[in-house]
């Protein structure tokens, strides 16, 4: 427009200055702002309407394609110099939105004129014509207008064809002749006949298939650069003296944009790619599309195999292998758009290539396997480099389907090894896909380390890698059915819905703002950060074009439901958080529900200033209200409370409806059935209730469960209800009774269910961290129903959602995850899994003085022995009988440990040979929980220290408690001095040294600093001589002298070498000789520091006492999920999703760490030296 007419432009201009925010708003006000407002007032100046001619909507995306023709419509009606013309073929979805509309037209191609219909686009049709063909002569200009019978496609083609035609006259005498008939198949043969040179051979008409092929098989534009490079035998080829792709692109300039060799060719009519692809062997334009795919996944092999390993440049960096993606890469940026195009395909689309071409040649199954043994973690390491990992992904899906489908058949060419390493390498990325999108090179240590020993990714690239792989050697069985870790949060996610047509979905966790996702991308297209608080509800309208929220911030916010733009915040109407929101009344509505006060209306008709909002008129719930549900017609709301009632509201008139619904206790849950008939409600004692909508009485009664019932689904056909308490049940709500027996599958309660549109299938998520897929198809009432199970989170299930066709499910998970399943890729036949979690929850880990063994404690008060060089178990898992564990510590000798328990007690545990069972021997004592115990030097007695405020002293030998130290403060640990003597105690107030022979106060009790964050780990630890002693909190190191109870240095505000929010606080360890005090990679000489007068400041680091250091350099940052080396400024390897660090324990020495996990697991790993 800007280049046609001059005097858009400075319109344009002037628009984008007054609009500053342009690219924040939404669709329809960009476009008006920046099109429809500048052609009405570049129109007037030209005293003629402007054509706008939008082709191919069929190929955009049926989002974009809606939104566009709305904005057209909602514009045409109030700019009359402007018109539009929309082009496409005749889909079920265009035809949709716009046969809505009176002043839509169109035939064959639907030439649409959006507001003055047929009439006025055959003359539009007609000024287009004459004016391309201005230099023809009048007679064929009429020619041509008779034969395009108003749609526009079909003369744009001819006028362009014309124009490049060697030979004008005989072009429209075919077209002329042909018209009646084939009309556009004829018009692209005789584009196809005029691009080839005049006295054409074979050999040229060859060339031309070759070109064709190369760009109606590409899955997405590519260049004359790519064509030419994924035929490279036809490198030198030449047609009428010029490079034969470029020749044939410019005469084909008519059906695709021709431009310079590194520009994408757009083909610009989708009828021309179906008219080539419809071509019959034998045809003079057949294009073999089996040996096309199969020529071009050959040459993308071969470009795969020259891939650098080392696209980042690691080897020239100061890290061993970047955890965060590289931003800012300079001139070695991979894959530009220009030279570099065809390798950018390649990687992104080789697969769908391949899986076509199966059949044509045994030497491709000879090249994939030599791509995934050689070249595999290459290529998922330069996708992510690209931004391409969800295309290779289903690529890889393609492929695998195809392979599985060929071997079924019998057909040759393809084997079970290219099916296991389809397999393989599918697992391989989707389970580390949200740590490859971070940085694909992590897919050499971080991924590979955690893969198991088995796969043949790891067989075949452990040894390959840039830098040597750390060894896991513990044992890792693999839980984890085909899927995608979308995000990690540190908190629980709580909810995940689709869109309408499944095309986008949201999710929002506990305390975190709301994301909204691409389906197809699996990304985010926004995070919605806007908002003011904790997220608790949110919806999308029917449509999908919007979405409410509301949360703790007491406000309901209104976003748009394509870009996650912030598109109106509701002014402030509620006095307590919102518990639910819903639309209503054809997405006119809002409906807000707190969790006390008035239910609120809100009205959107536009501006802010528009908001209408209404208190909902009637008998108000005298409780808590928990929550609110809509009618699927839209035009009723129910109200559920801890008062025992359902209520029911009119949206229209905004009051209530009837008499309350009371039942037996507290509603949890509710649904409306499909018919809008009846109400189902749920209650904390197990009982669910039908209620009649009309007179508000009770049709059914089901007494099944005895747990509250947290969930009701009904099905989509209005039939059945699904509910869970304690029993997992479908109930059929006409009949009154159990449409099935008890679902069984789940070994605890299901949280989330969900059904596909047509009803045929059921998702349910369970608190035992598994998914089960129900099928109906196969089911008549009575029947069990067929289900699989898909594992992989680590915690429960918050909640399930599916796509409208069942294939897709979307999981919120306690362990802080939101993973996406495509269930058309996973094996749904007997799963069997080696369970490898010991504990419920680890929750403790301690290492032996001699640093051989490694004992764990879970939360349900089991402990496992394990040997710490080698990764194995040492005996089997100790019961304790006793509950959550608090602390657990070893003695000098390995043979000799002790735990502390939440109820009190104190447990040790003793082996008298090498190969005896352990001895278990419980003390018992206190009378709260036991947060420190530890050993005197040489293993005689036990100190245990508790929130009684007592420290006991226990002696090994005869069980006995020898004395009963008062604190009067909550303990935090406790510490023997290496000579036996002394035993000193840290509360969260004072320091206090003890006598333990005279059971005497050494001095008075130090003041120490309260630490401001009550998490932090308090430490404690004796010098070798005994004669001092150092203490570690949060703000401040201190060392005290022991016989005078006297602190004589201190280091305030030790943050300054560790920054508490990102790394562990470390722990205070002495040089054997008592010279150098070692503080994670600091080290400082206290050899010659006085004693005697003022507190001193701690003395400067002391470089040359690194011979004595006893410190790893390793650490574990659980909130990042990510292992670091004190050595290295940023993270050396990333934990895999699905293994869930949250406030997990770890001890590390020299090359080695050991860490737990929330769903119970242990691993050992082990680094090499370059990272120490």
């Amino acid at each position: 427009m800007t280049t046609h007419h001059p005097y858009s432009k400075s319109f344009l201009l002037s628009s984008m200055e007054e609009n500053a925010d342009i690219t924040s708003l939404p669709f329809q006000e960009q476009f008006r702002a920046l099109v429809t407002s500048i052609a009405e007032k570049t129109s007037k100046k030209l005293l003629a309407p402007l054509i706008f001619v939008i082709d191919a909507l069929d190929e955009c995306d049926e989002e974009d394609a809606q939104l566009l023709v709305h904005s057209i419509l909602a514009e045409v009606v109030t700019k009359t110099h402007v018109r539009f013309l929309l082009a496409s073929r005749s889909t079920m979805e265009l035809e949709t939105v716009l046969h809505q509309n009176d002043n839509v037209d169109g035939v064959d191609a639907m030439l649409l004129d959006v507001k003055h219909g047929k009439a006025k686009r055959d003359y539009d049709t007609s000024i287009y014509i004459r004016h391309e063909l201005r230099e023809f002569p009048v007679e064929d200009q009429e020619i041509v207008i008779k034969c395009a019978k108003g749609v526009f496609l079909w003369a744009m083609l001819a006028c362009d064809a014309l124009k490049r035609s060697s030979t004008p006259k005989g072009t429209i005498r075919k077209l002329q002749s042909d018209a009646p008939n084939g009309r556009l198949a004829s018009l692209y043969t005789a584009v196809l006949d005029t691009s080839l040179p005049r006295d054409s051979s074979q050999h040229d008409l060859k060339l031309l298939r070759t070109v064709l092929q190369g760009v109606t098989l590409a899955y997405t534009p590519i260049s004359i650069y790519s064509v030419q490079s994924f035929y490279p035998e036809n490198k030198d080829e030449r047609v009428a003296g010029e490079e034969y792709v470029q020749l044939y692109v410019k005469r084909l300039g008519s059906v695709m944009k021709d431009g310079t060799p590194y520009l994408p060719i757009y083909l610009l009519h989708p009828t021309f790619r179906k008219f080539i692809e419809n071509q019959m062997s034998g045809a003079k334009f057949y294009i073999a599309p089996f040996q096309g795919h199969h020529s071009i996944a050959i040459a993308c092999l071969d470009m795969l195999n020259t891939l650098s390993p080392d696209p980042f440049g690691v080897m020239r960096l100061e890290v061993p292998l970047p955890t965060w993606r590289l931003n800012s890469l300079g001139a070695d940026k991979p894959l530009s758009r220009g030279e570099d195009a065809p390798l950018r395909y390649a990687i992104t689309f080789w697969t769908w290539h391949a899986s076509l071409a199966l059949q044509e040649s045994e030497y491709l199954k000879h090249k994939l396997v030599a791509f995934f043994e050689s070249t595999l973690l290459t290529w998922i390491e330069w996708s992510s480099a690209i931004g391409e990992n969800s295309e290779c992904i289903e690529g890889l899906r393609s492929l695998r389907r195809q392979v599985r489908t060929v071997s079924l058949l019998g057909l040759p060419n393809v084997d079970d090894t290219v099916e296991r390493w389809c397999i393989d390498a599918l697992r391989f990325i989707l389970k580390n896909s949200y740590i490859l999108e971070s940085c694909g090179i992590q897919a050499w240590m971080s991924c590979l380390a955690f893969t198991p020993k088995s796969s043949l990714v790891y067989r075949a690239f452990l040894h390959k890698s840039l830098r040597p792989v750390p060894s896991l050697l513990t044992e890792h069985n693999e839980v984890f059915d085909e899927h995608r870790v979308l995000t990690r949060s540190p908190t629980s996610v709580l909810h995940v819905s689709f869109s309408p047509n499944g095309q986008r979905f949201f999710s929002f966790s506990k305390g975190v703002a709301l994301f909204l996702w691409s389906t197809k991308e699996a990304k985010p297209i926004r995070e919605l950060t806007e908002y003011g608080g904790g997220v608790l509800s949110a919806a999308f309208s029917e449509d999908g074009s919007l979405i409410v929220s509301g949360g703790s911030d007491e406000t309901v916010y209104l976003w748009d439901g394509f870009t996650g733009i912030l598109k109106m915040k509701f002014p402030h109407r509620h006095d307590s958080v919102i518990n639910a929101v819903v639309f209503a009344l054809s997405d006119s509505t809002v409906i807000s529900l707190p969790l006390s006060g008035d239910i609120i209306r809100w009205e959107i008709k536009g501006e802010i200033e528009d908001l209408h909002p209404t208190r909902m008129q009637g008998e108000k719930h005298t409780g808590s209200m928990l929550g609110l549900v809509r009618s699927f017609d839209g035009t009723l709301v129910a109200s559920f409370s801890d008062d025992k009632t359902v209520r029911l509201w009119q949206v229209s008139e905004a009051i209530g409806l009837g008499k309350p619904m009371e039942g037996p206790d507290s509603v949890l849950s509710g649904s409306f059935s499909t018919k809008n008939t009846k109400f189902i409600a749920g209650y904390e004692n197990g009982v669910i209730i039908v209620w009649d909508i009309t007179t508000q009485e009770p049709l059914h009664r089901f007494e099944e469960d005895t747990k509250s019932i947290y969930t009701i689904v009904s099905s989509p056909d209005g039939r059945l209800v699904a509910a869970s308490g304690s029993k997992f049940c479908l109930y059929d709500i006409e009949a009154g009774q159990l449409a099935y027996p008890p679902l069984t599958g789940h070994s605890k309660s299901v949280w989330g269910v969900a059904f596909s549109k047509s009803g045929k299938r059921m998702v349910s998520g369970s608190y035992d961290k598994t998914i089960r897929v129900w099928d109906f198809r196969n089911a008549g009432t009575g029947n069990t129903l067929d289900s699989f199970v898909l594992r992989g989170h680590t915690r429960y299930i918050e909640h399930i959602a599916v796509t409208p066709d069942g294939r897709l499910i979307a999981s919120a998970s306690g362990d802080g995850t939101l993973r996406l399943w495509d269930t058309d890729v996973i094996d749904t036949g007997d799963h069997s899994f080696a369970n490898d979690h010991i504990h419920d929850r680890t929750k403790h880990l301690a290492l032996s003085q001699d640093k051989k063994r490694l004992l764990s404690a879970g939360h349900d008060g089991t402990l496992q022995m394990w040997d710490f060089t080698t990764g194995q178990k040492i005996g089997g898992l100790l019961q304790s009988g006793q509950k959550t564990v608090k602390c657990v510590a070893f003695s000098q000798c390995a043979t000799l440990w002790a735990s502390g328990y939440w109820n009190g007690s104190v447990c040790f545990w003793t082996i008298r040979e090498s190969n005896d069972a352990p001895v278990q021997h419980t003390l018992i004592g206190h009378t709260g929980p036991v947060q420190c115990v530890t050993f005197d030097h040489d293993g005689t007695y036990i100190a245990s220290g508790s929130d009684d405020q007592f420290v006991m002293l226990w002696k090994v030998e005869d069980r006995s408690c020898t004395a009963k130290f008062d604190s009067s403060k909550f303990i935090s640990c406790v510490a023997f001095s290496p000579d036996g003597r002394l035993m000193a105690m840290l509360s969260r107030e004072d320091l206090k040294i003890w006598d333990i022979a005279s059971h005497s106060l050494i001095g008075e009790p130090i003041s120490v600093s309260r630490p401001s964050r009550q998490e932090w780990r308090d430490s404690m630890l004796f010098s070798p001589d005994s004669t001092a002693l150092v203490t570690s909190q949060q703000d401040n190191l201190a060392l005290y002298d022991v016989e005078e109870a006297r602190c004589y240095a201190f280091m305030n505000e030790h943050q300054q070498f560790y920054n508490s929010e990102t790394r562990p606080s470390p722990v205070p360890v002495f040089s054997s000789n008592g010279k150098y005090l070692f503080y994670g990679s600091h080290s400082f000489d206290f050899s010659n520091l006085s004693r005697i007068g003022t507190r001193a400041d701690f003395p400067p680091q002391a470089a040359e006492a690194t011979e004595y250091d006893p410190v790893s350099p390793l650490y574990l940052v659980e909130k990042e999920s990510k292992i670091y080396s004190r050595r290295w400024k940023e993270a050396i390897l990333r934990i895999p999703p699905d293994i869930n660090v949250a406030r997990a324990p770890w001890v590390a020495f020299k090359d080695t760490i050991a860490f737990g996990s929330l769903e119970g697991r242990v691993f050992i790993l082990r680094f090499q030296e370059e990272y120490l």
